[in-house]
């Protein structure tokens, strides 16, 4: 969700402990290579299907932000929107993500194939954005982060919201500055960002907590849930060192994932709790995708530009 460096692998087997009715052994397509007309190529916000099999992801490889999903077994790559940050429905038949309209950021959902596009949320060209869809596990909310302006101080804030696929029972669930919202397995809390630090509640917004306290640092960012539902996994910007995936365990600590140096963010946790999926930056302006085990080993390269 940040502008998000690398190492080169070779195609041998990338996803050996992914669920086994789920992947094969890759073939030699890993790392996807692409040639890019774009100087700036980004392949960020990955997602992992319900099933695991499958990431999708956003990526500018034609110039334009569009909606990709990657095979795991082979890492071949097809286009399936015009969008940004996708997230998949429950069943793996849907995905919601956010598209450009008249300037302004609105969320959509369309078949996994791309068709029937649909708007879900609306507004004029000059009100609030929104932006980073995640769909609940249950299927029947979407929460959002949107745009909005203290009535008071004049200021900017971005809240969390909630809304059903079909555009109705909108629901404001947070009141500060407030991104990045992410669904437990069991669709009973949301952890989220929260100024500078992490924050967990309840579905309906009840019992706001902090879990991560970020101290010497820039924030606490993209959060993601390991099905145990125990812990999470996220983004820390530290001034000195640069983005690092962390993982905290709720109540606990934040235990260091990656070094940081290169910019890691956007993590997605596979089903099984095996691997994570995240975004790096490759160099000047490239960001490519990668997956690391939870405790910090078999790094693999998913991504990369001919």
């Amino acid at each position: 969700m940040l502008v998000r460096w690398a190492l080169a692998f070779g195609a041998a087997g990338v996803l050996a402990a992914l669920p086994s009715a789920a992947v094969a052994r890759p073939a030699s397509g890993c790392p996807e290579t692409v040639a890019s007309p774009s100087p700036e190529q980004e392949n960020v916000s990955p997602a992992f299907s319900p099933d695991g099999r499958r990431l999708l992801f956003e990526s500018n490889r034609r110039g334009a932000d569009e909606v990709y999903v990657m095979s795991l077994a082979s890492c071949t790559v097809k286009r399936v929107t015009a969008g940004r940050n996708p997230d998949w429905s429950p069943d793996g038949k849907r995905i919601v993500f956010q598209r450009t309209v008249r300037d302004s950021e609105r969320i959509f959902v369309a078949r996994a194939d791309g068709a029937r596009v649909r708007r879900v949320t609306r507004g004029a060209a000059e009100q609030p954005d929104d932006w980073f869809p995640a769909w609940s596990p249950r299927g029947g909310r979407i929460a959002f982060d949107r745009d909005t302006t203290d009535e008071v101080t004049g200021g900017e804030r971005r809240n969390v919201y909630v809304v059903k696929p079909d555009g109705t029972g909108l629901t404001r669930l947070t009141s500060g500055f407030d991104v990045a919202a992410a669904w437990s397995r069991d669709g009973r809390r949301i952890a989220w960002s929260c100024g500078e630090s992490l924050c967990v509640m309840n579905a309906d917004g009840s019992r706001k907590r902090r879990v991560t306290h970020a101290s010497g640092t820039n924030g606490d960012e993209d959060p993601a849930w390991a099905p145990d539902g125990k812990r999470l996994v996220f983004a820390r910007a530290a001034a000195s060192s640069g983005l690092a995936l962390y993982i905290v365990r709720l109540g606990g600590r934040a235990v260091r994932l990656t070094a940081g140096t290169s910019g890691d963010n956007a993590p997605s946790w596979s089903p099984n709790g095996t691997w994570i999926a995240f975004a790096r930056a490759t160099g000047d302006r490239t960001t490519d995708l990668f997956l690391i085990r939870p405790d910090g080993s078999g790094l693999r390269r998913l991504t990369a530009r001919r």
